[in-house]
């Protein structure tokens, strides 16, 4: 057993062990309201992490014209629990009231574009996968909120529903290159508008949970010729413990 478990070791010696190289980790947030021409941006600025962490920020606008408002808002928490995986969730929507007022109503829940709401920054030090799952769920009045849309290595993609309803949920995977160093982001993209004014009240929730996953794609590493000497040695202490337990239960059936 104590040779079994000796030769065990070497094998899993030559399994490779892979550390990601944490670059940084940036949540932004923003919110744009205009009312009958003059609008306000309210956007705190961008918070970054470059370990291990939980951060986030948030952002709202407000315009009033008389006993018509409107207001829009964002918020993005993320956490990393390691360089290889974690979690971040954007909570985005509005509130409008200024239906039939004639006035010019506009709101927008990411004034931050074209800088995401949550991005991370990494080297992968294999080949592998970033793989993560998502779940956007939509509340109120969710036309205009719009799905969450992929950003720098994932630019292009949306995830979630469509400009009716953003609610939808699934899994994606990037492929990943030993060495590379890789950039992925995500945003929202809600806006609405009206000449006349609307009235709508509503907000979208998404949460991701993202894992990097490495696999040897090209097969294991070949061990140096000191680990092949190991390695067969301990095939010998094996085949020795084998024959003795062999033997002993010859003699103990005589």
């Amino acid at each position: 057993m104590r040779s079994a478990l000796i030769f065990g070791l070497l094998l899993s010696a030559s399994v490779p062990v892979h550390a990601t190289t944490f670059g940084s980790g940036v949540v932004d947030a923003g919110a744009l309201v205009m009312l009958d021409l003059p609008f306000i941006e309210g956007r705190p600025g961008p918070a970054s992490i470059a370990g291990d962490g939980t951060i986030n920020t948030s952002s709202s606008a407000t315009l009033a014209n008389g006993i018509y408002t409107a207001s829009s808002f964002a918020n993005v928490a993320a956490t990393w629990d390691s360089a290889d995986s974690g979690h971040f969730t954007i909570d985005w929507g509005w509130n409008v009231a200024t239906g039939g007022s004639g006035l010019l109503t506009f709101v927008e829940t990411d004034a931050a574009f074209p800088d995401p709401n949550w991005s991370y920054t990494f080297t992968a030090s294999g080949n592998g996968f970033f793989d993560f799952n998502y779940s956007v769920v939509g509340f109120g009045d969710v036309f205009g909120l719009g799905p969450i849309f992929g950003n720098g290595d994932i630019n292009g993609r949306s995830y979630g529903g469509d400009r009716n309803d953003p609610s939808g949920s699934g899994s994606f995977s990037l492929a990943l290159l030993d060495g590379q160093t890789y950039t992925v982001g995500f945003f929202n993209n809600g806006f609405s508008s009206n000449n006349d004014g609307f009235n709508a009240v509503g907000h979208a929730l998404a949460r991701f949970d993202w894992q990097i996953n490495y696999s040897d794609i090209a097969g294991p590493p070949v061990p140096e010729p000191g680990s092949w000497a190991m390695m067969m040695a301990g095939l010998g202490l094996v085949g020795v413990a084998t024959r003795r337990a062999n033997r002993r239960r010859a003699a103990a059936a005589a």
